[in-house]
């Protein structure tokens, strides 16, 4: 008998771009075809990529990046949750920086608290994507070896972020369409 042929495994498979790709893909319904043609590929390269088989070349990320409106580094991350709505945290940046310059408080200082607000609220949608997908309580394994249920951490971290995104605009007497700093927090 002849020796059995050995499926060849793919050279970036778990990698996050191909990762990150693929979950693009998915949520936006986009085949290999559609985004071939956008980006001047052959459908056999674009499977590759998202199979991590192979990796587009240097000049087709920005491209790919684009199609998907989304920035390098989510595509190059992997990161779902940045990729989701990237525009929602530019404008949300952007309407904040705005409140700073009507009231003349436009400093460096005070930019960097709006970048700290806007980061502590993607880890508030991280942190809610993971309750919603693991739920409340997760499963663990005790250092014996035996499954136990235990609080998801995720909840804890969701109210910390929350706390702090709250306290950063009061302090900053800010508002936005989703976050009101006069509303006290049931958290």
């Amino acid at each position: 008998m002849g020796a059995a042929k050995m499926k060849k495994q793919p050279k970036f498979s778990g990698d996050s771009l191909n990762i990150g790709l693929a979950r693009l893909m998915t949520r936006t319904g986009t085949n290999s075809e559609t985004l071939a043609k956008a980006l001047g590929a052959t459908p056999s390269a674009v499977r590759q990529w998202r199979t991590g088989h192979s990796r587009p070349s240097l000049d087709k990320l920005p491209k790919i990046a684009r199609y998907f409106g989304v920035t390098l580094d989510c595509l190059m991350s992997g990161c779902e949750e940045e990729c989701g709505e990237p525009e929602a945290a530019l404008a949300l940046k952007a309407e904040l920086y705005a409140q700073l310059a009507e009231r003349e408080l436009d400093t460096e200082i005070l930019r960097a608290q709006v970048d700290t607000l806007v980061w502590l609220w993607g880890k508030e949608r991280e942190m809610q994507n993971d309750i919603d997908a693991n739920g409340r309580l997760i499963m663990s394994i005790s250092s014996q070896g035996k499954e136990y249920e235990r609080d998801n951490p995720a909840v804890k971290d969701l109210i910390m972020y929350s706390k702090q995104t709250i306290a950063i605009i009061k302090e900053l007497g800010l508002t936005t369409p989703n976050i009101k700093p006069e509303e006290e927090s049931e958290l």
